[in-house]
């Protein structure tokens, strides 16, 4: 019904309202019907459910009983549980903690006994450092007082002596000590190497003294390292830099004491006595103020003042007053310190990793030490602050910890570090032998002031030029990667490239002695040192005490002179030479030929060569060869040695470039320095250089005052702008040029293309602190009559014209030219040319031109030709004479030499064509030279250019052989200069007697058992004795008996003093005394060959060697005891004048007892001599024997031309005569010098001549009486 579509609501509510309304009751009726019907059994099951549920709902009860008695047990379990937990958990905290503080315990014990262990050492360490404190803390003040003026070596003897001084009195210092240990931290230490302080010994130690001096320093700084140090270091106190000859230093130094900064004054050497308040701290309190007087004005002193001195110059003197006042402090460097920075400098270019892993290792261990110091500080400042047990002190826990592991990797590093050092000692060893001989180079630089004055080297200098040698850019190493190929490429690029540029500043003369001493360190440097006897034997002058072998018998004298044979016994002596003798008896045609060969160096016999194995050692004995037997080749010899061991073209120089020099080699802040000989003006030189670059240039000449400030104010300005400045002639001012270089020095930042050029002549006076800082450039007149001749006439043209009319003139500036190049070329050989070295110079000739114009032009102006005999040849001659070249000339002897060839050679004859400018007539060896036809510039210049190279001193009228005798003196002398800068012995090694008892074999130095040796040598030389002269009233009044009183007193006082010296010298070489200062100069000096100070008080050769000097003295001693007993003191017998000490003396003695004994007066006596003569002395006459004639022989009664330079004379007979009685025909006055270096002129005698000689011809073969003689 319900489904039904005609019953639905809306129908049958559209049918009938009520209708639908009992459709709705209809509808719910049948709806509740089911209900019912649904619901019964429901109901049903509720009735069902509900007595189930009843029953279960008693159940529940029983159970929520059961369950709620179950909970109140689990909660009192559950409560006994979690006590129980608690109780467990209490437990497990305290095993806990009690196992951590076990743990800590072992810990802490573990860690502290091994600190216990460490510092149980320590400890004992301490222990005995309190013992030696007192020895330590002495020692410490006595270096930090005293030690800082010396150098390295003298400290370290110094410090010996200290120690022994000590011992005696019981105050011992710690056995191995180190002072810089003991004085500094290596923190402190690590910061001073950060600031640029070298590292080496030396410079730590000075460190020290500057950190913790009491008086101001003064530093000794000739590198300029402590000032740049000082200046690091105190940076951040705001440090200023002055110097003692700024006008602004008062200002300066007043700001400094006020607000305590620090100030550094240079120039230390012209310090101001306004500042010895400040160094003497003299100080006052006024109130709170503490306030010091500078000047006039009291200024506030702060307690953080700080003042540093410091002076460039080494060698100057302070006085003792200033000394007393600061604390010195010599950073001077020395070997070891400057090898170390060479090995140091090498290794990062050679061997970067190397010198990288070294460093860090040193920074390493002192940062560890660094550390662990800290970490102990820390650990004892923890345990003393740690309040509650220490047990529960992490921090202390942490420290202990923190120490133990920094410990460990000390260790740790420690012994890698011993591995990796093995690995870079073994490699650095590689490189010592080159450090060592750089070294040495810079060294031998240091000694070369020795030979001569101007030669002054910086280290700056040095270390520019090995710096440039190693270096990474050097392009000889650019294709090598083997390491000893590199070393070996270095080694010869630095030698030659130190040869090339100190040579510049050398004297050609000394070139070789320079390359002979360089060649010895490449020896040393590979191992290869030179035999100490066959050294000492080249170094040592010409001995006269003949070897323990008499050869004179053996070897026939038309081979060998007495004067060979003596050095060649000495040579045999030598073990490689024991042979020699009985080589040359056994090969005499060979050994012939050798000696009268022009290069003996060449035509050694080949079966004495090949007794060597060794090339550099056969070479080497050939020089010691030609040095015994043909001295004149000394020079070639020496080369071909060098050659052998620098190799080929060593001595070879390239050609000065200054433009090179200016662009590569020089700086803005190194003057360069050119310094000539006169006669020769280098500043053209530096006008060429100008013009080739376009630089502005500014020239100066120094003369005036106003010349002074205009030269300051010039290098001010250029330094500035980048110009350049030209001084010329600074050595007319040496005081002056000390200014100049403070100005040099002191420069703030000048322009690098500003450039500072010196010109001078030879001056001792120039300042050695300019000669340091610059670079020098030697430029000599050319050796030679040709060179000379053609650059004296070349230089003509800058000056006068030759073609002026008339035509005679160009032939008079020949003829000058001619005799200017005579002139100067003379002079090589003195003092056989002239007796001194005169400075003859184109100004001479520029003033003799002039004079030669004035009188051509006076008698021919305008005219072509003019007759010669109308030349006032009188006149020139004497002005040239007397006022231009005479002027120079102080010795009569050289004035009539000079005279005499302006009388040859300014006559009216030089116009001739046979006129002849040479005429020598010696037998076979006859040589003209005429005067070059021709009266243009272009025809005289021509005839100089095809002049032959191979001169001869016949051309300047000296003896053929002049030549020879020159080589030889220039052999020697440079063998002698050798010997003045070899390194001997700093430091003498305190010896003995009982140390030298307990050897068991003889340990001594070399040069220590030489001396011995040739004091066993020179002591039986001396007479014990020299007995006083027996006078009465009667001999007193005889002028001859008191002068050889006083000749005797003077023997007497010097016998003393050279036989105490020499007994004091074999007890200090048996180690039976203590060496002294004044026993160290007189080894230095006999070590050397040289003849001591002390012994010198009689004139002799300075070339005189001390084995000569002994033989010497003995026979002087001798003649004097045997005076004493003669009768006639001597004078029949003869005198050897030369032996006395005072020769002029005996001679106005002989004067005036000829004058008493004949009643003459004493101004009309003059000396007669007669040669060979067989008189019998009377009072007015005597015989004096070994006089030596120079330049001449005696034959027939008269002197006569010859080509020796020196001939013996026999007994000559003296004799005072009055001048009446002197009949003056054919004879020529000649000169009477003490020995051959002419210095010393005594008198003059007259000697007859022949008839067809003249006496300009002697004069000018250097004819002259010497009255001692070297060679015996």
């Amino acid at each position: 019904m319900q489904n039904d579509d005609e019953f639905s609501e809306a129908r049958v509510k559209r049918a009938s309202t009520q209708c639908s309304h009992l459709r709705g009751w209809l509808v719910a009726q049948i709806e509740y019907s089911k209900v019912i019907t649904m619901v019964g059994p429901l109901k049903r099951e509720v009735r069902r459910l509900t007595q189930a549920a009843n029953i279960i709902q008693v159940k529940l009860k029983e159970q929520k009983k059961m369950i709620y008695n179950i909970e109140r047990a689990i909660e009192q379990y559950a409560k006994e549980y979690e006590e129980l937990m608690t109780q467990s958990g209490k437990f497990k905290h305290e095993i806990e903690m009690v196992g951590t503080k076990v743990e800590r315990s072992v810990n802490l014990l573990k860690s502290l006994s091994e600190e216990q262990g460490r510092w149980t050492k320590e400890s004992v360490s301490l222990t005995q450092q309190l013992n030696t404190l007192p020895g330590d803390v002495l020692l410490s003040g006595a270096f930090l007082t005293y030690i800082g003026f010396f150098d390295q070596n003298y400290r370290e003897n110094l410090l010996k002596q200290w120690k022994n001084y000590m011992k005696d009195v019981s105050i011992n210092p710690k056995a191995n000590l180190s002072l810089i240990e003991f004085l500094s931290h290596p923190e402190e230490r690590l910061n001073w190497e950060s600031n640029k302080l070298p590292i080496d010994e030396l410079c730590t130690e000075n460190a020290i003294i500057l950190k913790r001096f009491n008086r101001y320093p003064l530093v000794i700084d000739p590198s300029g390292q402590a000032t740049q140090f000082i200046m690091n270091y105190y940076r951040d106190k705001n440090i200023v830099k002055t110097s003692f000859v700024d006008g602004n230093l008062m200002k300066k130094l007043e700001s400094a004491l006020r607000f305590g900064t620090s100030i550094l004054i240079e120039d230390a050497e012209n310090v101001d006595l306004i500042l010895n308040s400040v160094l003497n701290k003299e100080t006052r309190r006024t109130g709170g103020r503490k306030l010091i007087r500078l000047g006039d004005q009291e200024i506030d002193l702060s307690p953080s003042f700080q003042m540093f001195m410091t002076t460039r110059d080494p060698t100057f003197n302070f006085t003792p007053d200033l000394c007393s006042r600061v604390t010195f402090c010599n950073f001077t460097i020395t070997l070891t310190s400057l090898q170390s920075q060479c090995l140091n400098h090498t290794l990062k270019m050679e061997r970067p990793d190397i010198d990288e892993a070294r460093s860090n290792i040193l920074k390493l261990q002192g940062e560890f030490k660094v550390k662990l110091r800290n970490l102990e500080k820390q650990l004892l400042k923890t345990l003393n602050e740690a309040e509650e047990s220490i047990l529960n002190d992490d921090k202390v826990l942490n420290t202990l910890v923190e120490l133990k592991k920094d410990a460990e990797k000390i260790h740790e590093q420690a012994s890698q570090a011993d591995k990796t050092w093995a690995t870079i000692e073994k490699t650095s060893n590689l490189y010592q032998p080159f450090s060592l001989a750089t070294s040495r180079l810079y060294f031998v630089l240091e000694k070369m002031s020795n030979i001569h004055y101007l030669y002054q080297f910086s280290l700056g200098f040095f270390l520019e030029v090995f710096h440039k040698v190693a270096n990474k850019d050097n392009t000889l190493l650019q294709d090598e990667e083997d390491p000893m190929k590199r070393l070996e490429i270095l080694s010869h690029n630095l030698y030659s490239t130190l040869f090339q540029r100190v040579s510049r500043g050398l004297l050609h003369e000394d070139h070789l002695t320079f390359a002979l001493r360089l060649a010895q360190i490449r020896l040393q440097q590979i191992n290869h040192d030179l035999d100490e006897d066959q050294l000492a034997f080249l170094l040592k002058g010409e001995t006269i005490i003949s070897g323990s072998r008499n050869l004179r018998n053996s070897i026939p004298k038309s081979l060998l002179t007495d004067s060979q044979v003596r050095q060649l016994e000495q040579l045999s002596d030598l073990k490689s030479f024991h042979d020699l003798p009985t080589h040359i008896t056994k090969n005499l045609m060979k050994w012939k030929k050798f000696v009268s060969s022009n290069e003996p160096e060449n035509n050694v016999p080949p079966t004495w060569e090949k007794l060597y194995k060794d090339k550099t050692e056969m070479m080497f004995a050939k020089l010691l060869l030609i040095k015994t037997l043909k001295p004149d080749r000394i020079l070639s010899s020496g080369s071909q040695f060098i050659e052998e061991v620098l190799g080929k073209g060593f001595l070879t120089l390239p050609e000065l470039d200054l433009k090179y020099i200016f662009e590569s080699e020089s700086n803005c802040k190194e003057p360069l320095l050119f310094c000539a000989q006169p006669g020769y003006d280098p500043s053209t030189k530096v006008d060429e250089l100008q013009k080739q670059l376009g630089i502005e240039l500014r020239t100066i000449a120094i003369g005036s005052q106003k010349s002074y400030e205009n030269a300051l104010d010039a290098v001010t300005f250029a330094s500035k702008s980048g110009t350049w400045v030209l001084i010329k002639n600074v050595h007319l001012s040496p005081q002056w040029l000390s200014e100049l270089e403070r100005l040099i020095h002191s420069l703030p930042s000048p322009s690098p293309s500003f450039r500072l050029f010196l010109t001078t002549e030879f001056h001792p006076k120039l300042p050695p602190t300019l000669l340091r800082i610059s670079q020098i450039f030697v430029f000599e007149a050319p050796p030679g009559i040709k060179a000379n001749l053609l650059h004296t006439y070349l230089s003509l043209s800058h000056h006068h014209d030759i073609s002026v009319k008339p035509l005679e003139r160009a032939r008079l500036y020949f003829l000058l030219s001619w005799f200017h190049s005579i002139v100067q070329e003379r002079i090589r050989y003195r003092p056989l040319g002239w007796s001194k070295g005169y400075e003859f110079n184109e100004s001479d000739q520029r003033t003799s031109l002039d004079t030669i114009d004035y009188w051509i032009n006076k008698i021919g102006a305008q005219k072509k030709n003019i007759d010669p005999n109308q030349i006032p040849w009188e006149a020139i001659r004497k002005l040239l004479g007397d006022t231009m070249y005479g002027g120079r000339v102080d010795n009569d002897f050289d004035q009539k030499l000079l005279e005499g060839m302006l009388q040859e050679l300014f006559v009216p004859e030089c116009y001739d064509m046979d006129f002849k400018l040479v005429d020598y007539q010696q037998g076979e060896n006859s040589f003209e030279l005429l005067m070059p036809e021709g009266n243009k510039y272009g025809h005289f210049l021509k005839w100089i250019e095809n002049l032959p190279t191979s001169e001869n001193p016949t051309w300047l009228g000296l003896p053929k052989n002049a030549e020879l005798l020159l080589l030889a003196n220039q052999g020697k002398s440079a063998l002698q200069k050798l010997m003045k800068i070899q390194n001997v012995y700093e430091d003498l090694d305190e010896m003995n007697e009982n140390s030298l008892q307990t050897q068991e074999k003889d340990r001594r130095p070399t040069w220590m058992k030489n001396l011995e040796k040739n004091t066993k040598q020179w002591i039986p030389l001396l007479p014990k004795k020299l007995p006083s002269l027996e006078g009465s009233k009667e001999s007193i009044e005889d002028p001859m008996w008191r002068c050889f009183n006083i000749e005797i007193n003077k023997g007497q006082k010097l016998l003393q003093i050279v036989s105490h010296d020499l007994k004091q010298l074999s007890l200090l070489c048996k180690g039976k005394i203590k060496h002294s200062g004044y026993l160290k100069n007189l080894l230095k000096n006999l070590d050397q060959g040289l003849v001591p100070d002390n012994w010198k008080q009689y004139p002799i050769d300075d070339k005189v060697g001390v084995d000569r000097w002994m033989l010497d003295f003995g026979r002087r001693i001798e003649q004097l005891i045997t005076i004493c007993k003669s009768k006639d003191l001597g004078r029949a017998k003869g005198i050897w004048l030369g032996g006395l000490f005072d020769p002029t003396a005996f001679l106005t003695a002989t004067r005036q007892a000829a004058a008493h004994a004949k009643e003459w007066s004493l101004e009309t006596l003059q000396l007669q001599v007669s040669i060979d003569s067989k008189e019998k002395v009377t009072p007015q006459s005597f015989y004096i024997t070994e006089l030596v004639l120079e330049g001449a022989t005696w034959e027939k009664n008269a002197l006569n031309v010859t080509d020796k330079i020196s001939t013996p004379l026999p007994k000559v007979l003296f004799k005072w005569v009055k001048n009446t009685e002197i009949v003056q025909k054919n004879i020529i006055t000649l000169p009477v010098y003490l020995n051959s270096t002419r210095l010393e002129l005594l008198f003059a005698i007259d000697l007859p001549i022949p008839n067809n000689l003249s006496e300009n011809i002697l004069y000018q073969l250097g004819t002259a009486i010497i009255i001692w003689k070297k060679e015996l």
